[in-house]
């Protein structure tokens, strides 16, 4: 777990996320709500 939370630190760190604009946001209820074809992110150093 904490390998995850690292290498996402860092991806947080040296990457820009930006959310793909044409995307569409379907969800699914579970436990938490989720989108049905995930989340599509751009990103850019």
């Amino acid at each position: 777990k904490i390998e995850g939370k690292l290498i996402l630190a860092k991806l947080i760190q040296h990457f820009d996320f930006k959310l793909d604009p044409d995307q569409s946001f379907d969800v699914v209820q579970y436990t938490t709500l989720r989108p049905v074809d995930g989340v599509k992110v751009f990103l850019t150093p």
